[in-house]
């Protein structure tokens, strides 16, 4: 029960957040360049337009770097090859189980009795 009502309060804190919160993060984050404009002092507006330059930055790397290896596939095709069939030779190292060995012929149980006068016993 618990937990069934843990799942529902997070579907309706995700659903309101998302009619709310979101809508209105997004309209300020993402309003469109004013050209001439002066830089805006919000910090978070400030941390999007970083995280855009750097992105930026990895994308067009990515991009010449893919542009590198269509230009130069024979030799990138052939090592690109040898590379994966090169994995193939971890495979004796691979572990042979997701979970350690265990021996389930045998477990330990706890017990402990009730307090109180009845768990004592009567000496005569």
């Amino acid at each position: 029960m618990p937990l069934a009502e843990a799942v529902i309060f997070a579907m309706i804190a995700s659903y309101v957040l998302s009619r709310t919160l979101v809508p209105t993060l997004a309209m300020y984050l993402f309003k469109p360049k004013v050209e001439g404009a002066e830089r805006s002092r919000n910090l978070l507006v400030r941390g999007q337009h970083a995280f855009d330059r750097g992105f930026e930055r990895v994308r067009l790397a990515y991009r010449d770097l893919l542009t590198t290896a269509i230009d130069r596939r024979l030799v990138f095709v052939p090592v690109f090859l040898a590379v994966c069939l090169a994995a193939f030779l971890l495979v004796p190292r691979l572990g042979e189980n997701f979970f350690p060995d265990t021996d389930s012929g045998q477990f330990t149980l706890h017990l402990r009795p009730r307090a109180g006068p009845a768990s004592r016993k009567r000496r005569a």
